[in-house]
């Protein structure tokens, strides 16, 4: 396979090795590896969103040309952006292997601090697939859902996610104030009575009711189960089988 520009094969190319056009069958199987996996997240990637490998490679990015110094004038960004890809591919120690590649000396400094840094990713690679730091992510996530949908009941949309590409329409008008019921009082002797249990998942305020009870008298008695949207936690089960015992 031979990739040929329309502006002709004796066009020299400054940007590619000995000024020619790419060819060769194992670029063209690495070219369509690497669109494969594009192809596979089309959905995720079409809205313009961002995944944590991005976010990752970003934060390196910005560690070797943060934006507050302006390096696109000038031959230090490719070498800043090709440092930031190397660290992103091979890790911390990545100037070990580009000082032995050019046999020149990293120097003890260098070396000792290279392998501070591959000891420090290697326990924050490990610590990411312990039970509890799962847990604790899905802690801080459960956490953040329930200040999303705190601020919502005060704040209505505005907290909602990707609100700035959603059709909102602005109120402009506030509504009116919604009139409160008059409490009367009540007497107990003209109504049944009706002793009634709920059955949760959890003792959440957000949470599901699993099961609803209720009796009058032997001969009118009411039960029935529903099926949570929410997982059952380990508290509420605790409960329950502490109280059948």
């Amino acid at each position: 396979m031979v990739w040929v520009s329309h502006k002709g094969a004796a066009y020299r190319y400054s940007s590619l090795p000995r000024g020619q056009c790419l060819e060769g069958d194992k670029f063209k199987s690495d070219l369509q590896a690497v669109f494969e996996v594009h192809a596979l997240n089309a959905e995720r990637l079409a809205p313009l969103g961002s995944t944590k490998a991005n976010e990752s490679f970003n934060n390196v990015v910005a560690s070797k040309a943060p934006k507050s110094r302006h390096y696109s004038s000038s031959e230090s960004l490719d070498f800043r952006i090709g440092a930031a890809v190397s660290q992103k591919n091979l890790g911390p120690g990545y100037l070990m292997s580009a000082y032995k590649k050019k046999c020149i000396s990293p120097g003890k400094a260098l070396a000792l601090k290279a392998k501070q840094l591959q000891r420090k990713a290697a326990r924050r690679k490990a610590q990411s697939t312990t039970k509890a730091f799962k847990r604790r992510r899905l802690h801080l996530a459960e956490s953040r859902c329930k200040f999303t949908e705190e601020h919502e009941v005060r704040g209505g949309q505005t907290y909602e996610t990707n609100i700035a590409l959603s059709d909102v329409q602005d109120v402009t008008q506030i509504p009116d104030p919604e009139v409160l019921p008059v409490s009367k009082r009540v007497d107990v002797d003209d109504y049944q009575l009706i002793m009634f249990d709920l059955e949760t998942c959890s003792t959440e305020w957000d949470t599901d009711i699993c099961q609803i009870s209720a009796v009058v008298d032997e001969a009118h008695v009411f039960n029935k189960y529903i099926l949570p949207r929410k997982p059952i936690s380990h508290f509420a089960s605790k409960s329950y089988t502490s109280h059948c015992s």
